[in-house]
């Protein structure tokens, strides 16, 4: 288990300034369910014209969101490869199973959930219910696993 914290720092470390990216991402992206909200207090005369551009802007932002999470999971799976010639897979003590289970805890801890509390904040903010709010969980935590196993396996298959 330590060698499986060991690699997840270096994994944080080597991918900082796409963590940075998505950090702003995900702010820009409260920043903007926020306004949508404000605006919609604001009365039909503000609805309509603003709150087209915010909304462009909010599934712009969703879009790229999704963009940076893909390209982060691709570096993370191809840069630590054991098949890869030089890469130490004979001289150095880790096992599949370890290189695995560090990427998988990096993508989830990272890539998945705080995108799928974004959203479910985003939600809260825009007065929809709990229990709407509970049954919209599942579904955005479902999907947001599929989009990264999906990019997860096709970095490793395209190696």
């Amino acid at each position: 288990m330590r060698l499986v914290g060991e690699l997840l720092k270096k994994d944080i470390k080597r991918l900082r300034w796409g963590l940075w990216l998505l950090g702003a991402l995900l702010m820009a992206h409260l920043f903007l369910s926020l306004n949508i909200v404000g605006l919609m207090s604001n009365g039909p005369q503000f609805e309509d014209y603003y709150n087209g551009k915010f909304l462009r802007l909010y599934t712009t932002s969703r879009e790229l969101l999704s963009v940076v999470i893909i390209l982060l999971t691709i570096i993370l799976v191809q840069e630590d490869s054991l098949r890869r010639p030089g890469s130490g897979a004979l001289t150095r003590p880790i096992s599949w199973q370890t290189l695995l289970t560090s990427k998988v805890l990096f993508t989830l801890s990272f890539l998945v959930i705080p995108p799928v509390i974004l959203e479910l904040l985003a939600l809260n903010f825009w007065h929809v219910t709990s229990s709407s709010i509970t049954l919209s969980a599942y579904e955005l935590l479902f999907w947001q696993v599929c989009l990264a196993s999906f990019v997860f396996l096709l970095a490793a298959m395209v190696e």
